[in-house]
């Protein structure tokens, strides 16, 4: 009666008196019972710094941050863009926001990132209401050996791809 109050009450174990034999075997398997709680907090705040360490670089990059899929699906997206919500941008195509002459150049390049699992470069046009040019960085998400996922990070060269387009007139 008392034993069954304690394991109701929460104790992981139970020795009679005239069980004392039992008592190092109960001993161990507390003490291993603690080692297994100490390493899953351990677990827990590593896995809470690496998720802080990874909010931090995305919040504060430079630049967007895409993860695409292999159609150019957006799956992931580090902040909101030229007034379109985060949320309205995952799910939708990469290509919904670039210029239409520069969508074969950009799935030229995410082609060969997927297929060559290799890192490619482009520079694109921005969408119509955004005229701006873009210098963009792609590399593959590898799980396993094959390509999960892409990143995509464009950066604005508008300034500099203005300046060229001046030299050359």
């Amino acid at each position: 009666e008392t034993a069954v109050a304690c394991i109701k009450a929460g104790a992981d174990d139970y020795v009679l008196k005239d069980s004392m034999s039992r008592l190092v075997h109960a001993l161990e398997v507390v003490l291993e019972n603690k080692e297994l709680i100490i390493e899953k907090i351990k677990d827990r705040e590593q896995l809470q710094k690496s998720e802080e360490n990874f909010r931090a670089l995305a919040e504060n990059a430079p630049d967007n941050i895409y993860k695409l899929g292999k159609d150019g699906i957006i799956l992931y997206v580090n902040r909101d863009i030229e007034n379109i919500e985060l949320d309205n941008m995952i799910g939708s195509s990469i290509y919904e926001y670039i210029s239409d002459k520069n969508e074969s150049a950009l799935k030229s390049a995410i082609t060969r990132a997927w297929i060559e699992k290799s890192k490619q470069t482009v520079e694109i046009e921005g969408s119509i209401e955004n005229s701006d040019w873009y210098y963009c960085r792609i590399g593959p998400v590898l799980k396993d050996g094959e390509v999960e996922s892409l990143i995509f990070i464009p950066s604005n060269i508008s300034d500099k791809k203005k300046a060229e387009i001046e030299l050359n007139e």
